[in-house]
């Protein structure tokens, strides 16, 4: 029994140490692996999406739960984490989209609980800001020899880059795609392909973006998949040909106009190349075709459009026959930009936008008409009174204490009219596009509220993303230090994928600002919105309203490539107006918002419909908590181009002007109040008129260009010619002036060119026009001095109408 106690003790001795050993020998998670890519490029370009992929592995049998937190060395406004659990022995893979910053170093952080186990270093390249043309090309096999380079100074329309991925890297929401304007399938392996990114391309395209296929087998795979039902043909079979004619005539043109010096090999190949036959589907155009077949043909997919090309236009074959180049002219000419946050425009234009919609009210311009108005008849009431008894002194205290009354009466005012204003206000600008199947967009938030809180909100949907919007953009070399906000933390936690902001910091009468990326099932659309285009003026065909929609105390905006033209709801119809030019709007918002569709960020062409928040119908993308909630929604609704047959007038909101030699794009940027001063006897600037692609085949026979420029010395003589645009590759001098067709008649700023059947200035594979206008001095001046006050000029609009004919069987639409 003595020895009782002592064994006790000894079985309590050897628990404790094998529950020591135990604890010794538990293994924390460990970091396996982590990149961070775009796609297949470690090249990233700050505050757009990337895609982090992790490989976290757990070395204890016995399941645990970890997070994973990304950080920046720098200038980051969104912090992702992600709550993941992994079971015993085991390990965890996946891929996460966040956003970058203007920095190469990262940090990915594993913490278990509130203890960091391991810290793992992720080196990226940073670039500079992406072009606004991207394109990302989609391949797997060996047989795709690349696009090659696409330069304007070797005839290319626009300077694409280009991005590679796998099928693989396809992204797995619409986001991942970023700033790119075309997604070229080439041979991607569809089998190892998901249903997420099958959709993630539908929703790709439907919100605007663009889809070329180019190789034929790639195209018979496609047939196989999702995609489908975006195909503008139905493939029947592969078989080689030896030559292309159309296309070999596309390269004779091209080879013609370069004025190239080496001899060109036509396109033919003893041993053949593949081709796809097919058989158009629904509406669409059809831009070659071969014995009936369709060489390129284009559909419209909500916002987007889909195009097939039925050889491959960049084998060697192609490249020695000059047919590459205008074949992607023509391909990339049919591209679109969908709505994002990448672009700088919309970086400087949203805060604006919620700057005007946050925060105290401020009182109408008619009521401090009014206000001031009275102001005045008092004062010099008060004064004339004092004046007319002799009574200076005590007319002007009067005066004064006058001033101080209305002063504290105002802010009377003003403090009844915001006191009954919520305490808690999110205030939403949602840009949705509406397709055939989902409605995607961006809800922008900016949160106020009257006291400091840390509200958590949460997402409505597994696929809605959060961020926090990119900061405004710095004038390069100041040097200045940018103050930046907290950073916004975007937690997910696994399986559920439901995205959350917990605890954000808002700050006392200071908004915060954040977007909220979402996918929502597509509301009913029977019938689309139709502009049709004839011999007559171009008409909107009156289009019932969906009842998800209001018909009251709505904005209707047409937006074209060259401008928009307003609409109205009457009657539960959409109907347009006549544009009401030269009225000042005051308006502010409705004027911002008109500003961003000048600049070319939506996808064209589209029905804007602008609308209070309170009208939505469906819930919100994310939870608020106790925000009261009010904005404004802009719905992007597909527009269908109808072109009758026959005799068509193509009207200057269709057809836009830019500049194609580097003397007019620095014109360009003069801004509204800037001018130019001509120093030679005379100057040559170079622009391309961009007709819409539907419309590249038409037979023009006249072309009318008014030119609105100013020349207060009245020392300048403006003219304008017309020419094909790869006249005028380099900068337009005297030789490419003589060359081009000139005016046939001059009514003041009006310049007309008929008789244009045989020299067509207008090009079929990119659909763009020359025009060049020349800068003459009257009385050459050398004094600088007096050059100034003789030679200043601007150029303030150059619009271009067409009249010509499409040679078709039946209506066309897009």
């Amino acid at each position: 029994m003595r020895n009782l106690p002592a064994a006790i003790c000894r079985q309590w001795v050897v628990r404790l140490a094998s529950l020591t050993l135990i604890s010794l020998a538990h293994a924390d998670p460990e970091i396996a692996g982590s990149s961070l890519r775009y796609c297949r490029s470690p090249r990233l370009v700050d505050h757009s999406w990337a895609y982090l992929a992790y490989h976290i592995r757990n070395p204890d049998p016995l399941p645990a739960t970890v997070r994973i937190v990304l950080t920046a060395e720098r200038g980051a406004t969104t912090v992702f984490e992600k709550i993941l659990r992994i079971e015993g022995n085991a390990f965890i893979r996946g891929r996460e989209l966040v956003t970058s910053a203007p920095t190469e170093n990262y940090e990915l952080n594993l913490y278990v609980g509130d203890r960091r186990v391991q810290r793992d270093s992720i080196f990226a390249r940073f670039g500079a800001p992406r072009g606004r043309f991207q394109i990302l090309v989609v391949n797997d096999g060996d047989t795709f020899e690349g696009m090659g380079t696409l330069d304007p100074a070797r005839g290319a329309i626009v300077r694409a880059e280009v991005t590679w991925a796998g099928a693989r890297d396809c992204p797995h929401h619409w986001a991942g795609y970023g700033d790119a304007r075309a997604v070229v399938m080439a041979e991607p392996k569809f089998h190892l392909m998901t249903a997420m990114q099958f959709s993630a391309l539908l929703d790709f395209v439907q919100r605007g973006g663009t889809l070329i296929f180019i190789s034929p087998a790639g195209i018979m795979e496609a047939a196989n998949t999702p995609l489908r039902e975006l195909l503008p043909v139905d493939p029947l079979r592969i078989r080689r040909i030896e030559e292309l004619p159309p296309l070999d005539e596309w390269g004779k043109q091209f080879h013609d106009q370069m004025r190239m010096t080496d001899e060109r090999v036509p396109l033919m190949v003893p041993d053949g190349f593949p081709f796809l036959e097919s058989v158009p589907i629904g509406d669409g155009v059809t831009a070659l075709e071969l014995n009936g077949f369709p060489v390129c043909r284009w559909r419209r997919w909500g916002l987007g459009s889909v195009g097939i090309f039925a050889t491959d236009p960049c084998t060697k074959a192609m490249r020695h026959s000059e047919c590459t180049v205008p074949a992607w002219n023509h391909l990339l000419s049919w591209t679109t930009a969908p709505y994002g946050l990448y672009y700088p425009e919309n970086g400087t234009q949203l805060p604006y936008l919620l700057a005007i919609l946050t925060g105290f009210r401020i009182p109408s311009v008619g009521a401090i008409q009014k206000v001031l108005a009275v102001y005045l008849i008092v004062l010099l009431g008060v004064l004339g009174v004092g004046f007319r008894y002799r009574r200076h002194a005590i007319a002007w205290v009067a005066a004064a204490a006058l001033g101080v009354c209305f002063s504290a009466a105002i802010f009377y005012a003003a403090f009844r009219q915001n006191a009954q204003r919520p305490p808690r206000m999110a205030t939403v600008v949602d840009v949705a596009a509406t397709g055939p199947e989902r409605r995607s967009g961006h809800a922008i938030l900016s949160m106020f509220s009257k006291t400091d809180c840390r509200p958590t909100l949460k997402g409505n949907d597994v696929t809605a993303l959060v961020r926090a919007l990119p900061p405004l953009p710095t004038v390069p070399g100041r040097g200045q230090q940018v103050s930046l906000p907290p950073p916004l933390i975007v937690q997910r936690t696994f399986p559920e994928e439901m995205a959350t902001a917990p605890n954000i910091n808002i700050q006392a009468l200071k908004p915060r600002d954040l977007a909220i990326l979402y996918t929502l099932p597509a509301q009913p659309l029977p019938n689309l919105p139709t502009l049709t285009l004839s011999a007559g003026a171009m008409t909107l065909e009156p289009w019932n309203v969906p009842d998800w929609l209001p018909k009251r105390d709505v904005s209707v905006y047409i937006l074209c490539r060259n401008g928009v033209i307003h609409g109205a709801v009457r009657d539960g119809q959409c109907v347009a107006v006549p544009n009401q030019g030269g009225m000042l709007r005051l308006d502010t918002f409705s004027s911002a918002i008109e500003a961003l569709f000048t600049d070319e960020l939506f996808p064209l062409p589209a029905l804007a419909m602008l609308y209070p928040w309170e009208h939505k119908n469906g819930k919100a993308p994310m939870e608020l908590g106790d925000f009261d909630q009010a904005g404004f929604v802009l719905e992007l609704i597909p527009l269908t181009i109808q072109v009758q047959p026959g005799d068509i007038t193509v009207p200057p909101p269709l057809i836009k002007v830019e500049s194609a030699s580097r003397s007019s794009a620095l014109m360009g940027r003069t801004g509204p109040w800037q001018g130019n001063l001509l120093r030679n006897p005379v100057s040559y600037l170079g622009f391309k008129a961009i007709f819409p692609p539907m419309l590249a085949d038409m037979d023009i026979r006249e072309l009318r260009i008014e030119l609105d420029a100013t020349n207060p010395g009245e020392n300048l003589l403006f003219d304008v010619a017309v020419a094909a645009p790869s006249e005028f590759v380099g900068p337009p001098d005297a030789s490419c002036w003589q060359q081009a067709t000139q005016v046939s008649e001059r009514q003041q700023t009006l310049h007309v060119f008929r008789n244009l059947n045989a020299h067509s200035p207008l090009s079929r594979q990119s659909g763009h026009c020359g025009v060049l206008l020349s800068i003459r001095q009257k009385n050459l001046v050398d004094d600088v001095g007096e050059s100034q006050r003789v030679n200043a000029w601007k150029v303030n609009a150059i619009r271009v109408t067409a009249l010509g004919a499409i040679n078709d069987s039946g209506p066309r639409r897009f």
